[in-house]
């Protein structure tokens, strides 16, 4: 995913050319055998939908890529070569890369809980605890970072 913010207070029509600029850039750089999909979804309507969009206002959209199964490339090296080639090409434009996976899906996991051992056993004393925790890697073109919110 490719988390994108244009100047403050854009209009919505203006964020969504500029999208489909961005749209277009990417298709150019993933070759069409690499990739299944790309959607972008813009702005943010305010109401109960906005709890579940990373956008925050009409100048933010987001674009999904789903890579082929078998391509050459990693998501990684596409990640690389857009943080490069995307800042220059949209000047004033942030963008932010997710590739997925445990860093930034929210997935429940199971944790065993070690307390010791257990009287007159061998065995140690454990808690099974259900947990899901939804950190986030949004790194910055300019300022590459690991937040955990």
């Amino acid at each position: 995913m490719i988390r994108m913010r244009a100047t403050p207070g854009l209009r919505i029509e203006d964020t969504e050319k500029l999208t489909t600029r961005v749209e277009d850039f990417v298709r150019n750089t993933i070759p069409e055998k690499e990739r299944q999909m790309v959607i972008a979804n813009i702005g943010v309507l305010y109401d109960w939908p906005a709890a579940y969009t990373p956008n925050s206002g009409s100048q933010d959209a987001f674009i999904l890529i789903q890579l082929s199964r078998h391509r050459q490339k990693s998501s990684f090296d596409y990640v690389d070569e857009l943080r490069r080639k995307l800042p220059p090409e949209f000047p004033g434009t942030e963008f932010n890369f997710d590739t997925g996976g445990l860093l930034t899906s929210p997935r429940p996991f199971r944790a065993l809980l070690m307390s010791g051992l257990s009287s007159g056993s061998m065995l140690p004393k454990s808690k099974w605890m259900w947990t899901v925790s939804k950190p986030r890697n949004s790194a910055s073109c300019r300022k590459p970072s690991l937040r955990t919110s």
